[in-house]
């Protein structure tokens, strides 16, 4: 079964697309979308689908693969976040792959719920938010390894040092 309902050059460009949107970070990589937030949420969509509850999968992938897309990029003279950063690609690269302003604008509300303190409008947001801490929260051993590659990685990215009472 296909990830999404469309032709398999879309599908290919998509991913090609999102995966050209990110850096080698320690955490919020193209792995991290792909390898972590995409599987949960198609698990999460399925589930919602078994109980009767619609999901429009194309905008959960979608918006799965751009949640962090340009994290690496220091966006903070012009969007307030980084999620801000990550909608304003999804708007200006969806169109060429396919995707309707109606799609595009459920893709941004998924993206702005995984924002801190932003509310989940419709199930793909919910599912997507979910999905982002999901692996992080599997097991301790996980969730070690998470938090410190985050840690590293904001050290990295912001050059500043962190505490852990701080983190």
């Amino acid at each position: 079964m296909d990830l999404v309902d469309v032709d398999p050059f879309s599908e290919q460009a998509l991913y090609q697309t999102a995966e050209q949107l990110y850096a080698d970070l320690l955490y919020h990589n193209f792995g991290h979308a792909r390898d972590d937030v995409l599987p949960a949420a198609l698990s999460l969509a399925d589930k919602c689908e078994e109980n009767g509850q619609p999901v429009n999968r194309r905008v959960l992938v979608a918006a799965a693969l751009f949640h962090d897309a340009g994290f690496h990029i220091n966006s903070s003279d012009r969007f307030k976040s980084k999620e801000d950063y990550s909608q304003y690609i999804a708007d200006h690269v969806l169109p060429w792959l396919g995707y309707t302003e109606e799609e595009i604008g459920q893709v941004n509300i998924c993206i702005a719920g995984t924002e801190r303190g932003n509310t989940c409008p419709t199930i793909e947001s919910k599912i997507l938010r979910r999905s982002d801490i999901f692996n992080v929260s599997q097991d301790k051993v996980r969730f070690l390894t998470s938090s410190v590659r985050y840690a590293r990685e904001i050290v990295s990215v912001s050059g500043k040092t962190i505490t852990w009472q701080g983190f």
